[in-house]
């Protein structure tokens, strides 16, 4: 049985998006928030067609990548979701040990309207124009929240590929 091989562009890239990922982590912004979870988004959209058209070895990959990416991108941040369980979920639970050692001061989730409502009313480019703070401490933490969310939803994804590709190759054993 030989090694799996990983090029050396991937491995490149991999340490390109890690890099930008903690610099977003670091200093989240609206922007930021914005560009994680249109990335994750289109990435969990073109899993589903992924999973629809290929075939062989590709199609339990991109099946696994759907099925937990989407599950983990809805139970963390869906709207009609994200304060029952976007709260409960280990990865916000990480998120929150890991934002103090980066400068940031979490904010106590109970009594707040939700990550959502934060983010379109206190930190878009807008937020002026409507009479609303443009760095408040909460709208400052829930896009270093989403950003997060956003990064993680596209770890377990990857891992729910790698996991069905592993049950597929050990299925027939």
């Amino acid at each position: 049985m030989s090694r799996p091989q990983f090029p050396i562009r991937a491995a490149l890239a991999l340490v390109a998006v890690a890099g930008v990922g903690w610099a977003a982590l670091v200093k989240p912004s609206f922007l930021w928030a914005g560009v994680w979870f249109t990335a994750t988004m289109t990435a969990l959209g073109l899993s589903l067609v992924a999973a629809a058209v290929r075939r062989g070895r590709a199609r339990p990959f991109w099946l696994g990548f759907a099925v937990f990416g989407w599950g983990h991108m809805v139970l963390a941040l869906g709207p009609w979701f994200e304060d029952a369980t976007g709260e409960l979920i280990i990865t916000r639970q990480l998120l929150e040990l890991v934002g103090p050692a980066v400068g940031h001061e979490v904010v106590d989730p109970f009594g707040q309207e939700g990550i959502w409502r934060y983010l379109s009313l206190s930190n878009s480019p807008r937020a002026g124009m409507q009479g609303y703070a443009s760095r408040t401490k909460q709208s400052f933490y829930y896009t270093y929240i989403v950003v997060g969310q956003s990064m993680t939803t596209l770890l377990i994804a990857t891992a729910g590929g790698f996991i069905s590709q592993y049950l597929l190759a050990h299925e027939s054993k």
